[in-house]
């Protein structure tokens, strides 16, 4: 155990000392993904590396930092940290257990879109709620960038695209989407279904999105319409709609349940999921994404209330009863 923790700090600080020297290179607060203290920094993302449940954030987070160095003009800097990144990438995919497929399957480049309307009480981005930010790029442009990467990712990978929330920007995601597959990518896209709606004209303009869309992951923060309110500020019922709509419509489905103690772990509630999951007959994979404090700093950072600031993450046997519930093991259409 010392020794796995030992490697994880190490790597930990590998991690943010690229994104420090990202940062320095585009000497702008955009290069910056851990804006904490060093310490702080170190320590969460070493928890979060030595635990196998949270390896999904641990991949947002670089991911995120991956982006940012691709930006870097100089071509040598950014040759650099892209080895760098690499580098990092294949030290944690050397770990007991890798965080493989969990933005999709295979390798993934990443894009992050700005703009979400929920308000999750957990949320580890809020700083892409605004609408407003980011670095304006055409879908061709994006695509140029995720391309030059293709042979990195080979035939097993391909693009996500996630938030925020990305159907706010729905004809953007279309347009990249559509490029995509005339060069045989998969896509994927990272959903909190917030959007969602059977009223047109917002239906045809997905219809349309649908038909390029390869995958979709989709969150189902809490299955309670009333316990969902009280949690994101906004209803669920279009969400399941949503999830409903691409069952029927053949599309394949990853879905995805923050697991909070105390607040998104009631037996009822898990046991209620289940059985709304299993109705659904396009998903190949469920999975359990614990709850975690790495993004309570950007709160703090932003002058906004966090409410759980005494939540801990949920422990092993926590985790381990919420996937017995779900039955989240009966969801093998993906394997890498």
């Amino acid at each position: 155990m010392e020794n796995n923790i030992e490697t994880s700090r190490a790597l930990a600080t590998r991690i943010y000392d690229l994104d420090s020297e990202v940062y320095r290179l585009i000497g702008s607060s955009l290069g910056r993904t851990f804006t904490g203290d060093k310490e702080t920094s170190i320590r969460n993302l070493t928890t979060l590396i030595s635990t196998h449940p949270q390896g999904h954030l641990l991949r947002s987070e670089i991911a995120l930092i991956g982006n940012m160095a691709r930006t870097i003009r100089n071509k040598e800097d950014r040759s650099r940290m892209m080895h760098e990144y690499n580098e990092i990438l294949h030290q944690i995919a050397e770990l007991p257990e890798s965080f493989g497929s969990v933005d999709g399957p295979g390798v993934r480049y990443i894009v992050f879109l700005q703009g979400c309307h929920m308000r999750c009480k957990y949320c580890h981005n809020p700083e892409t709620w605004k609408e407003e930010g980011g670095e304006l790029q055409t879908p061709q442009e994006v695509f140029d960038k995720a391309y030059r990467y293709h042979n990195y990712w080979k035939d097993k990978g391909g693009i996500t695209v996630s938030g925020g929330e990305a159907m706010l920007q729905m004809e953007f995601v279309t347009e990249l989407f559509k490029i995509a597959k005339q060069h045989n990518v998969h896509t994927t896209l990272d959903t909190s279904g917030n959007p969602f709606t059977m009223e047109e004209p917002f239906l045809s303009k997905f219809n349309e999105l649908m038909a390029v869309t390869d995958l979709f992951m989709l969150d189902i923060k809490h299955i309670d319409d009333e316990k969902h309110k009280k949690l994101t500020g906004w209803t669920n019922k279009n969400i399941l709609e949503l999830a409903s709509y691409l069952s029927d419509n053949g599309k394949d489905m990853w879905i995805r349940h923050v697991l909070v103690p105390g607040v998104t772990d009631d037996e009822a509630d898990l046991n209620k999921l289940s059985e709304f999951v299993k109705s659904l007959k396009t998903v190949k994979r469920f999975e359990i994404l614990p709850y975690h404090t790495l993004g309570v700093f950007k709160w703090h950072d932003l002058g906004v209330k966090y409410e759980l600031e005494d939540v801990m993450p949920p422990t092993k046997e926590q985790i381990e009863r919420a996937e017995s519930i779900l039955h989240t093991r009966d969801y093998t259409g993906y394997k890498n």
